[in-house]
This record gives structure tokens, C-alpha cells and sequence, in this order.
């Protein structure tokens, strides 16, 4: 009994992990998401970028396998309530084990606030063997763009959310063209359609 209490208490000791030294890594965490009316389990890796010592906006995360898709190792930063929801699965189930890693950067990691945004992303990656297509990245930062513009005080509407994006899309991905832009504008727009909405009515939007 005491050899087991200490095994139990050693799986769930927290890693000390000096700030000089790196950053926390989970492997092994768990999700469910709804990718085309199907239940679908995603393993993934987070890196605790922030050292909160939990999964949270602007960590780092890659998907390591989606059941039934052909998904490996697909790159995001979580955002907003996915940060939340990745989170609470990591804080229920657990992952398969933790470590003290060095920092490191990965360039190009589409940003993704909502379940619904990562169902589509992964959906959209699957012939593609993980790697992410143009449309992938457009999502990603559009994904981004709707984080900052909704995380103040002025109410958004849907429409006018889309039309922004879309206006931004064009400068940032002219070769996605008009017709892609503007599907994707939408479904982020949709997407972050109620976190726009709470907010205070009556002023313009603006980019940093």
C-alpha cells in the first residue's frame, strides 16, 4: 500500500521546471470534437508557453493523431475557448506523462480560438497528411484577427466581422482568392459571432 501511494503521488507531482530551464510539456492530452456530425478523439502535445501551468491563450499545441483522419502532427496556438476547452479535458483525463522542455518557436501556426474552427482545420488537412494548405493559414489568421477584434469593448456584428476579415484577407493572402476568402470570412465570422455580440454597440473597428 505505501509503495503504490508513492507511485500514485509520483505520476502526479508537479515537474519543476525553472524558468531559465524552459517550459512544461503534456503529452499525450486528450479532446473530443464534432467533425462532421462524428464524434472524433484528438491526442495532442501542449506547451505551456506562458507557464501558468495549464493549457491557455497562446500556448502552443500539436495534434498528433485525430481518429479517423489522416492527421499528424498539425501545428496551433491555442486561443480563447479552446485554450479553455483543452484545458479543462487536460485537467479530467489527464495526459500520458509531462517533462521540463527548452523554449522553441515554430513559424506559421494557424491561430485557433473555437472547437468548431480546429474540427474544420483538421477535416481540411486530412488528404494533406497534416501539412497546412493556404486556405488552412487564411483560417488561422482569420481565426486571429476575430481574436483580437472581439476581445474589446465594441460590439461586432456578424456581417461586419466578415467584411473585415475579408478586407484584411486581401491584403494578407491575395493568392487564396475572392471566392475562398470570403467563405472563410464568413465561417470565422460565424464562428466568434457570439463573442463579438456581448459587447458595447456603437464603434468602428480597427487594426493594430
Amino acid at each position: 500500500m505505501v509503495v503504490l501511494t508513492m507511485l500514485v503521488f509520483a505520476l502526479h507531482a508537479p515537474v519543476n521546471c525553472p524558468p531559465e530551464v524552459g517550459q512544461i510539456r503534456w503529452d499525450g492530452v486528450q479532446h473530443t470534437l464534432t467533425i462532421k456530425g462524428k464524434r472524433v478523439g484528438v491526442r495532442g502535445t501542449v506547451w505551456d508557453r506562458d507557464r501558468d501551468g495549464k493549457p491557455s491563450h497562446k500556448d502552443l499545441m500539436r495534434i498528433d493523431s485525430a481518429s479517423g483522419f489522416g492527421v499528424d502532427e498539425l501545428w496551433i496556438e491555442l486561443r480563447g475557448n479552446l485554450a479553455k476547452d483543452i484545458a479543462r479535458s487536460l485537467k479530467s483525463k489527464g495526459s500520458a506523462g509531462q517533462r521540463c522542455e527548452s523554449r522553441f518557436t515554430v513559424d506559421g501556426v494557424p491561430k485557433v480560438g473555437t472547437a468548431r474552427a480546429l474540427a474544420r482545420l483538421i477535416a481540411g488537412t486530412d488528404s494533406g497528411g497534416g501539412k497546412l494548405t493556404l486556405e488552412d493559414r487564411v483560417r488561422g489568421d482569420m481565426a486571429g484577427w476575430a481574436e483580437q477584434m472581439c476581445g474589446g469593448k465594441t460590439h461586432i456584428g456578424e456581417d461586419q466581422l466578415a467584411q473585415a476579415l475579408e478586407a484584411r484577407g486581401k491584403r494578407a493572402h491575395a493568392k487564396a482568392g475572392a471566392g475562398t476568402l470570403r467563405r472563410v470570412a464568413h465561417q470565422v465570422a460565424a464562428d466568434y459571432s457570439l463573442k463579438c455580440a456581448h459587447l458595447e454597440v456603437g464603434k468602428g473597428l480597427t487594426f493594430d
